[in-house]
């Protein structure tokens, strides 16, 4: 093979590798370099990934290809606040994620209120048989002993629900405090719980937790399933609050907030509570027991004045208000 020859033989090869290169970087950026993001979530919604594509999810679940490496999206429903996912997509592999949209609340008109739980009223009697104080409700006709004490209380205070009751006995040389339980009928004694100034409370539901007011206190209190005793920072004057279904207490309050960089379970929205009053605006929120926190849901042009009652809704999605003969229902999720 001549020199001329050789050149040319070399001139192929490397266009041939030029091409053969071409074809492998054509393929690995098309059709190799690729792996799958699988979004599940309430269709329709949609999903931008950041710096490549936009993608319209008409059906649950939704199946992107995308190269891999780490991934920032961007997901958006109408109604629903936005979400940012960092997920990570592998060479032919498929990445799952749950896009669990929250709702924007919204204010809207509404007929009637819920009903309120019936009040459950307890009283301490004698019982004649053991010469014991027993406590009943006061609507049991058969007088059914939920749990005895061993003495005579002199002074009792009582707040009860259906299931937790706190009893205080002011009376005695040693004043006491007991917590029961209305479903197992036991009771404990409550130690180092300086109750005296009291003024009223309210159970949550699931009757773990107990929310009250102090004579000597701007603030409200909570006490926990153990007894442990924490200072809100909702302000008693200005405020209004009911317990859900699932221990979280909706409140709504003069209060002015701010944003906090406290991140948890409960979202994005979670707020400091500032004790000055806000000159315009009533802040709807959620206080939640579990983490010591507290979360906004909004606050309202409609709104000017605290409402006079209100009652969330069991799964807590909504809670209703009145303010005057106006009825509202504020869908929260």
């Amino acid at each position: 093979m001549d020199r001329e020859q050789r050149k040319v033989f070399a001139f192929g090869i490397i266009l041939a590798l030029i091409v053969i290169l071409s074809v492998v970087y054509f393929l690995w950026g098309n059709l190799i370099n690729r792996g799958y993001i699988e979004i599940t979530g309430t269709a329709p919604f949609v999903v931008e990934v950041f710096e490549s594509q936009i993608v319209e999810c008409g059906a649950s679940p939704c199946e992107i290809k995308e190269t891999i490496g780490s991934k920032n999206l961007i997901l958006s429903k109408e109604g629903y606040k936005k979400m940012i996912k960092t997920v990570k997509v592998s060479l032919f592999g498929k990445t799952r994620i749950n896009a669990d949209f929250e709702i924007i609340p919204f204010l809207q008109s509404a007929e009637s209120m819920p009903k309120d739980e019936e009040k459950i009223d307890y009283e301490l009697v004698l019982d004649k048989d053991t010469q014991m104080t027993k406590l009943i409700n006061k609507k049991d006709s058969s007088k059914t002993t939920i749990v005895f004490f061993p003495k005579s209380l002199k002074t009792p205070k009582i707040f009860g629900s259906k299931k937790s009751i706190l009893i205080m006995d002011f009376g005695g040389s040693t004043r006491t405090a007991y917590r029961v339980d209305a479903i197992l009928k036991s009771k404990d004694k409550i130690e180092n719980f300086d109750f005296t100034e009291i003024e009223n409370g309210v159970w949550s539901d699931t009757g773990k937790y107990f929310v009250f007011t102090k004579s000597d206190s701007q603030n409200l209190w909570l006490m926990d399933g153990k007894n442990k005793i924490t200072k809100l920072n909702l302000l008693k004057d200005g405020v209004l609050f009911a317990w859900g279904a699932k221990d979280s207490l909706f409140f709504a309050t003069s209060m002015s907030f701010q944003n906090a960089t406290t991140k948890g379970k409960y979202g994005d929205y979670y707020i400091n509570l500032l004790p000055e009053k806000s000159k315009t605006k009533i802040l709807f929120g959620i206080y939640h027991p579990d983490e010591n926190a507290y979360t906004s849901i909004g606050d309202f042009d409609e709104i000017k004045s605290l409402p006079d009652k209100m009652i969330p809704l069991g799964n807590e999605k909504a809670v209703y208000f009145k303010i005057k003969d106006k009825i509202f229902k504020l869908v929260n999720k």
